[in-house]
């Protein structure tokens, strides 16, 4: 069995829930070793909370980034009911090609 922040992390996917999770995960695994452990072992579990609490910090920007892209799709689908107009048509186009993009990236990710 590894301790924890030893060993092969592997690649690092797109798909910023799952990173949240595991992310989420593992801080707490070393949060809970930290409580019980040795000074010896205290500034490497602090080293993993650092590492962890980083990755947990870019995961909720990219889903506060994903969230703001929804919200604007919604509003210019909004304002496409209310004026039908080219600069709309354009906008919900570009808003679904943005998150097109995200999802070939993160399908991309998972084979």
């Amino acid at each position: 069995m590894n301790k924890i922040g030893t060993g092969n992390h592997g690649p690092k996917t797109p798909d910023p829930r799952k990173d949240l999770e595991v992310s989420t995960r593992k801080f707490e695994e070393a949060f809970q070793q930290y409580l019980k452990a040795s000074p010896t072992d205290k500034p490497r579990l602090k080293g993993v909370m650092d590492t962890h609490l980083h990755l947990i910090q870019e995961s909720s920007r990219e889903l506060q980034r994903l969230h703001k892209q929804e919200f604007k799709l919604e509003a210019d689908y909004r304002h496409f009911f209310n004026e039908h107009s080219e600069e709309s048509i354009l906008a919900i186009e570009h808003d679904l090609q943005t998150l097109r993009d995200y999802l070939s990236i993160v399908n991309k990710s998972q084979h």
